[in-house]
C-alpha cells in the first residue's frame, strides 16, 4: 500500500447515482467470471437490486475512491448466520484498477469501519487472485469456498 497520504483510497457510501457505474464494473467479463451468479444482470434487474440493498438494514455499500476517482466497491452483508457482527464481505475493483493494491485497501478500509465484525468471503476456488488477496489480510480458509477473519460463533 501506497504510504502517499493525499493518494491513500477511502470509502464512501454508495449512492444510487453510483447504480450505472457499478452496472458498468458488474458487466465486465472478467467480473462475471468469478461472480456467484455468472449471468450478467440487464439494467432494469440490477436497479432494481440496487434499490433494495439501499434500502436494506443489514446492507452496507461504500464506493472506494481513489483521489476523486472511484475505483471500486465493497459490500458488506451483516446479519450472517443470525449474529449481527457477523458479515459477508464481498469486493469488486474496477477492471481498469486490477492487480494495483485496491484490494487489499478495500479489506483494511471496512476492517477499520467495523472492528468488532467477524468477516466471511464466498470466494471460488479457480479465483486464486482473491484467495491471495484475502490470506494476504488474515482471512482464512472456513470451509470449503468460504474465509473467515475473526472468531465465528459455532453456529456459523
Amino acid at each position: 500500500m501506497s504510504s502517499n497520504i493525499l493518494n491513500s483510497p477511502y470509502l464512501r457510501e454508495f449512492d444510487v447515482r453510483d447504480a450505472g457505474l457499478l452496472f458498468e464494473w458488474q458487466s465486465h467479463p472478467e467480473t462475471r467470471k468469478y461472480a456467484r451468479n455468472r449471468e450478467t444482470p440487464d439494467r432494469k434487474e440490477h436497479q432494481r437490486w440496487v434499490l433494495n440493498s439501499l434500502n436494506s438494514k443489514t446492507r452496507h455499500m461504500y464506493i472506494l475512491l481513489q483521489g476523486d476517482n472511484a475505483v471500486g466497491m465493497v459490500r458488506l452483508d451483516f446479519g450472517l448466520h443470525n449474529k449481527d457482527t457477523d458479515a459477508e464481505v464481498s469486493i469488486l475493483i474496477a477492471p481498469k484498477h486490477y492487480r494495483k493494491g485496491l484490494g487489499k485497501w478495500a479489506l483494511n478500509l471496512v476492517k477499520r469501519k467495523f472492528p468488532k465484525a467477524t468477516y466471511f468471503a464466498y470466494i471460488k476456488s479457480e479465483n486464486t487472485a482473491s484467495i491471495k488477496l484475502f490470506t494476504s489480510c488474515g482471512y482464512i480458509t472456513y470451509r470449503e469456498n468460504w474465509y473467515v477473519l475473526g472468531k465465528p460463533n459455532e453456529n456459523s
